[in-house]
């Protein structure tokens, strides 16, 4: 028996009804019927039959061993693509984007198909259309289309970045769920298969391509939807690094995207990141990025074990950067966040990250606590010299030509002296347990932590709930 897309003129004889009248609403059957009813009613017919030439056509390309020499029939391609960009009737346009999605399926024609521009045009129009079926049909050639890696490069080309804008459009915009999930998968499998770096780098620049992967993330209520952004953004973050025009555009992606904790997509996207070194001083500095690591590190131990190893595996790493602990050390998040876990609620991270450290397995947790308290002790011994050296100068200082000598320069109760910029600076002493405050006096403007760290009021605190701890923090690691 021969299958009916194999018989002898089948196929020619449905592409002959697919040539019929659109419908009764074109100018050109209009035309033909002159006002006659009886001819309208005729056309209506043919139209009809139109139509179901088209449904045979979506029925025979499901079929695997058709697909192929269904795309490569002389002239059929072409008559869908005509239906598709022209047909009046939404019906008909909704069987020609299944057709192409069907035949998308198979691997010899992902490749024709994606190098024919006739057709990646059909799909961008397609995207648009009034029925949300046949804008479901079209994004989901597409994400099927880019499974294919050599296929990657030509779709985020194509006229400019046409497809990339109208996938971002339906993802962010689109009221069917099904359109929305299948747009976020190709974009999800255009960045995943971009193999070439220029690739990836150009879909990074797509206006706003990056921002609205993260509303997505963030925002859309389909878990799918959010699922595939969020992978993309993690992939992106493997390909897209500082000093890489786009990389602030991923840091702040990232940060909008941080508070969906469905998946560990979004945090092991910050990880990677600051596995590398060259991204580690930016991202300690870009406004927000901290607030999201310290927040995603501090949500409850078992509903997000997923979320917390990560999190303090990407602190850890940025802990790594010398210049840039001071500023960490600041940040009330990072430390209570290094606090708990190493203090209060050591089991609960028993599942973290660990490093080999002279033998030993040390957690990750511990050894960003150590790197950001050494800092904090560093500091403070350079202002306790500084300040010790301001006071021996000051001893021996000449005052109006002669000797100075301090014990004339007792303090009056009544006219106390002040010193200006003066601060108390908190002093750690891991070894002996102790907190003192020493007076430094300052020589400059302190840099401007403002937009990152908190206050010097919650700093202090901070640090205080460190050193009622530290004798436990040192036992523990001997």
């Amino acid at each position: 028996m021969v299958p009916i897309a194999h018989h002898p003129g089948m196929l020619d004889a449905i592409i002959f009804h697919l040539k019929r009248p659109k419908s009764s609403l074109s100018k050109e059957v209009l035309y033909q019927a002159n006002g006659d009813i009886d001819v309208l009613r005729e056309i209506e017919e043919l139209a009809y039959r139109r139509l179901d030439a088209a449904a045979i056509i979506v029925n025979l390309a499901c079929a695997e061993e058709n697909k192929h020499m269904l795309a490569n029939h002389p002239g059929l391609l072409d008559e869908i693509i005509y239906m598709a960009t022209t047909d009046p009737v939404p019906q008909a346009r909704e069987h020609a984007a299944t057709i192409i999605m069907n035949l998308s399926y198979n691997d010899q024609n992902k490749k024709e198909m994606a190098n024919n521009e006739q057709i990646l045009d059909t799909l961008v129009l397609l995207m648009g259309d009034v029925l949300p079926q046949t804008r479901k049909y079209a994004s989901a050639a597409l994400f099927t289309l880019a499974f294919v890696a050599s296929n990657t490069k030509n779709l985020a080309l194509h006229r400019g970045g046409s497809i990339v804008e109208s996938l971002r459009i339906i993802m962010l915009q689109d009221s069917f769920d099904e359109a929305r999930e299948n747009a976020a998968e190709a974009l999800f499998n255009l960045v995943r298969n971009s193999t070439i770096n220029d690739t990836v780098e150009y879909l990074s620049l797509h206006n706003e391509l990056l921002d609205s992967l993260a509303q997505a993330v963030a925002l859309d209520s389909s878990p799918d939807v959010r699922n595939f952004a969020a992978k993309a953004l993690e992939c992106f973050s493997m390909s897209i690094h500082f000093p890489v025009e786009a990389h602030r555009f991923l840091l702040s992606a990232l940060v909008k995207a941080s508070i969906w904790t469905g998946t560990s997509c979004i945090v092991e996207a910050i990880k990677k990141q600051a596995d590398v070194t060259s991204n580690r001083v930016c991202m300690v500095e870009f406004p927000g990025l901290l607030d999201s690591l310290s927040h995603l590190a501090l949500l409850n131990e078992h509903e997000f074990e997923y979320v917390r190893s990560p999190a303090m595996a990407a602190i850890e790493r940025l802990s790594q950067e010398p210049s840039t602990r001071l500023l960490m050390s600041k940040h009330e998040g990072i430390m209570t966040s290094l606090t708990l876990a190493t203090f209060v609620n050591p089991a609960s991270s028993a599942n973290f990250e660990v490093h080999e450290i002279d033998g030993r397995s040390v957690d990750v947790y511990k050894v960003a606590l150590k790197n950001l308290t050494d800092a904090m002790d560093a500091k403070n011994l350079a202002g306790s010299i500084s300040s010790s050296s301001s006071m021996t100068h000051n001893d021996k200082a000449p005052t109006d030509g002669g000797d100075f000598d301090i014990a004339s320069t007792a303090v009056n109760p009544d006219n106390p002296v002040e010193v200006p910029n003066q601060k108390t600076t908190p002093s750690m002493d891991l070894t002996s347990g102790n907190i003192e405050s020493t007076f430094v006096t300052d020589t400059g403007p302190e840099p401007d932590y403002a937009r990152y760290a908190t206050s010097q009021e919650k700093y202090t605190t901070t640090a205080n709930s460190i050193n009622a701890l530290s004798d436990v923090y040192i036992s523990g690691n001997k």
